[in-house]
């Protein structure tokens, strides 16, 4: 999960640039048990639940009660003929 989170926290535009040129060259004294790009793409179907459990309770925070719409929505909305959510 820490590989996942910092890629979406990087630069770096696709996973696999990310793993094999700044994870596997730079940072692999920190993860021990590195395994290939492709085996980690394949385990990562298995930290879909349990990262979003933690961005859930840890990086949400606690909700207001507000909320925003775009304005090319509301604009797409009225071309319609149709009401805005909520109202």
């Amino acid at each position: 999960m820490t590989i996942i989170i910092h890629f979406h926290q990087s630069a770096f535009r696709d996973f696999k640039h990310y793993y094999l040129n700044l994870i596997v060259k730079y940072k692999s004294d920190c993860f021990p048990n590195l395994v290939s790009y492709n085996r980690f793409v394949e385990l990562m179907k298995q930290a879909l639940i349990p990262l979003t459990v933690y961005l859930k309770t840890q990086c949400m925070g606690q909700p207001t009660g507000l909320s925003f719409i775009s304005e090319k929505l509301v604009a797409w909305l009225k071309e319609k003929g149709l009401k805005k959510p909520g109202s």
